[in-house]
């Protein structure tokens, strides 16, 4: 793959046909739009006919071709056609077209980083390489003026498509427009992220590839053993959807360096030390992994572990109800102050799913008191509108339902979601200028927060459908958060900038984050599997949706069952 570089072409000022940049209609030109007129200027930008290019009004245009370094260049014209023979000759690469369509002075606001790049009159930086590149997004100052050439003329808008293997591929900073959700989508998407995720466990350690940045294409240091455990958990989900023997090999592998990693907690119990912390996630969802993997497969060899782990779970609970959020490494070292808001709703959901499995009373329990503390002490005072969108919880208090009717578990479902609901309506604001805020969570979107509001209202819709209550209004929420969701993943055609195998089927950290770190994909793939869930089963076999993504992959590293 190309390095990154990047070369322009230099080219003077355009006196292109384009508008001030506004509301999403001032992208909405037709004939740019049209799959035509892309595979029309990829053949002009090859040396072939200017098909129809000639009649349509001229543009700006900028092209890159990437190949052993990332060279573009900048043309402009009385007619379409004028401007991409403006261009110039490329060195041979995949080539990726962007068509200027609106205009406006900076600054360039963080959500705007992949919708408007930089022009001088040395030419266009394409909004997308500002991502390519890795544009600085700490800070409100990102300059994107430093990744061009010469004094800076404006921001631009552009039109942009990339060559792909099934034709243009037409592009919203560095993904395509996501179809709209269906089963047959979800299934297709959930099948492509476990193929990636389940190639991110090392076949010797079981650990996962935690993290991958796609701009410098090196892998940052750092681990988490929570993340790890909810990575097992969700290939374990897949294996139960489709039992790809793959997968499963996989995820035992995963789920053995997971129990390798807890710990005897005196008197009885298991722990597990992460960061340098005793936290109540790391064995609450180690819990949750363990009671899948004994659910899906049937087999339980992990039993004790399971019970310890919930021993400790227990320990952890005061009288009123209330977790713990943290335990001393040994006996007597300091605690942090902190309370975590996600840690205990993992708890209670590991201890009920482990209730399941294990006729021990103390589990359900455990579960239901933890689940009326939050319910009535740590929410309850609090406005729908503040709450945090805890899916563990929401996943919690859908399990709890199928044997407990006690109805303050629907009735904070309910509540859990109309908080979701406040959440993705703050983005509407941005969305005549930028439709891919559509069930946005934060500003600039983070893809996670979608993923996991998508797993926790899933749980929610599912139970309202266990009781018989009405939740319908919940459905376009779920609709909108997928459709994001779905905007982040790396599918073939959208690595043309990058190694695709690192990144091939995993998500992104957001729109404007194209890092990949194995909760993003995680969380992802469980989401997908729960909505396809509720949405109906996907009858197409699952050879027929590996078939393509091993083409693209290659060879299973895990070609047979570990047991």
């Amino acid at each position: 793959m190309p390095p990154l570089t990047l070369v322009l072409l230099a080219c003077g000022p355009s006196p292109a046909i384009e508008r001030p940049f506004g509301p999403a209609e001032d992208l909405e030109v037709p004939h740019l739009n049209a799959p035509a007129t892309a595979h029309a200027i990829f053949t002009r930008l090859r040396g072939g006919p200017a098909g129809p290019l000639a009649r349509l009004p001229g543009r700006q245009v900028t092209a890159c071709s990437y190949g052993t370094e990332v060279v573009c260049g900048t043309g402009h014209g009385a007619s379409l056609d004028d401007a991409v023979q403006a261009v110039g000759a490329l060195p041979e690469g995949l080539l990726k077209v962007d068509v200027v369509v609106a205009s406006r002075p900076g600054p360039l606001h963080r959500r705007e980083v992949g919708v408007l790049g930089p022009r001088t009159r040395s030419g266009v930086v394409p909004p997308s390489r500002l991502l390519e590149l890795g544009l600085d997004l700490s800070s409100e100052d990102a300059d994107p003026w430093s990744l061009a050439e010469g004094d800076p003329l404006d921001l631009v808008a552009t039109v942009a498509w990339v060559e792909a293997p099934e034709g243009p591929l037409h592009l919203n900073r560095l993904h395509a427009e996501p179809p709209e959700p269906s089963a047959a989508v979800l299934r297709r998407r959930a099948v492509w992220a476990a193929e990636h995720l389940h190639r991110q466990v090392d076949p010797a350690t079981g650990r996962f590839r935690y993290r991958w940045d796609p701009v410098s294409r090196t892998a940052p240091g750092g681990y988490n053993w929570l993340r790890h455990a909810g990575a097992t958990m969700a290939l374990l989900q897949a294996w139960e959807r489709d039992p790809v023997p793959a997968w499963r090999a996989a995820a035992e592998r995963a789920l053995q360096a997971l129990v390798a990693e807890t710990r005897p907690r005196p008197p009885d119990g298991r722990d597990l030390v992460d960061g340098g912390k005793v936290k109540l996630g790391g064995p609450a969802l180690a819990l949750v992994a363990l009671a899948t993997w004994q659910r899906v497969t049937g087999e339980d060899h992990y039993a004790d572990v399971a019970s310890a782990l919930a021993r400790f779970l227990v320990s952890q609970q005061q009288p009123s109800g209330q977790f713990a959020s943290y335990a001393p490494i040994e006996p007597g070292a300091d605690v942090p102050e902190r309370v975590s808001s996600y840690y205990p709703g993992e708890a209670v959901l590991a201890l009920h799913l482990w209730s399941r499995l294990d006729s021990n009373p103390a589990w359900a329990a455990s579960a239901t008191r933890g689940a009326a503390w939050l319910i009535e002490q740590r929410d309850g005072p609090k406005p729908d509108t503040h709450l945090l969108a805890d899916q563990w919880l929401m996943l919690a208090l859908a399990g709890l339902a199928t044997v407990d009717a006690d109805p303050r578990w629907l009735a904070h479902s309910q509540r859990l979601a109309r908080a979701v609901e406040a959440r993705r309506s703050r983005a509407e604001q941005h969305l005549a200028a930028l439709p891919d805020y559509r069930g946005a969570v934060f500003d600039p979107p983070r893809g996670t927060p979608a993923a996991v509001r998508v797993e926790g209202v899933v749980a929610t819709l599912e139970h309202c459908r266990t009781i018989g209550a009405d939740c319908s209004w919940l459905e376009p929420v779920l609709h909108d958060l997928l459709h994001h969701l779905m905007r982040t993943q790396y599918l073939p055609g959208e690595t043309w900038w990058t190694s695709p195998e690192p990144v091939l089927g995993a998500f992104a950290g957001g729109i404007v984050d194209p890092e990949v770190r194995v909760d993003y994909t995680q969380h992802a793939l469980s989401g997908l599997l729960a909505a396809e869930r509720w949405m109906g089963h996907d009858p197409t076999p699952i050879e027929d949706l590996r078939g393509p993504a091993l083409q693209v992959l290659g060879p299973s590293p895990h070609s047979a069952p570990a047991r």
